[in-house]
């Protein structure tokens, strides 16, 4: 209905709005995963974004944010990854991973935690790989054996910025232990 009184008003034909709308769709395609990413973030997460990025800038190498599920800290991750060039993301599993796949795109290397606990036992952690490491659901990073790659993983890449993405930081069932205190020094940016 709205697309007809567009037609109407402006006296443009249907082939015109069709192909005005097509060209949108395509832009709005051709720029999501990219590096002009924020664009498309809603405001809240700009927000987190924008802290997370001034954070950096003032010298810290470790930055989380504690937002509730379902709010968009994957599109914040790919805001971020689009800034970096070598960028590891570490997800409790593989279904979480494929979610920020595709936000984040190709350009990410993706391992689960399990995985660099593994990879951590068996040395094959190499030194100095990337610029960004992501921690999704960082309140996981605490399991006992999971811990393991996590600070394998940190302690082999010392240049690297360090970010964080949960819903809850706190390990309740796990003495209370906070994790925004233990893995990032207390750096909460946005919450």
């Amino acid at each position: 209905v709205q697309l007809k009184a567009c037609r109407t008003a402006a006296h443009t034909s249907m082939e015109e709005v069709c192909a005005a709308a097509s060209f949108i769709y395509i832009l709005i395609n051709n720029h999501l995963n990219k590096p002009h990413m924020k664009q498309f973030l809603y405001h809240h997460n700009l927000k987190a974004y924008e802290a997370v990025k001034a954070h950096y800038e003032k010298g810290h190498r470790k930055a989380c944010i504690v937002h509730a599920t379902g709010t968009g800290k994957s599109y914040i991750i790919a805001a971020l990854a689009a800034d970096y060039k070598r960028v590891l993301v570490v997800a409790p599993n593989d279904y979480v991973l494929a979610q920020v796949q595709k936000n984040v795109g190709e350009e990410a290397e993706y391992v689960t935690y399990a995985k660099l606990m593994f990879e951590a036992r068996y040395g094959q952690i190499e030194t100095n790989q990337y610029d960004l490491i992501v921690l999704d659901e960082y309140h996981r990073a605490g399991a006992e054996l999971w811990s393991e790659g996590v600070k394998a993983i940190i302690a082999a890449n010392p240049d690297a910025l360090l970010f964080g993405t949960t819903a809850t930081d706190i390990r309740y069932l796990d003495g209370q232990r906070n994790m925004s205190e233990e893995l990032f020094d207390g750096h909460v940016v946005s919450n």
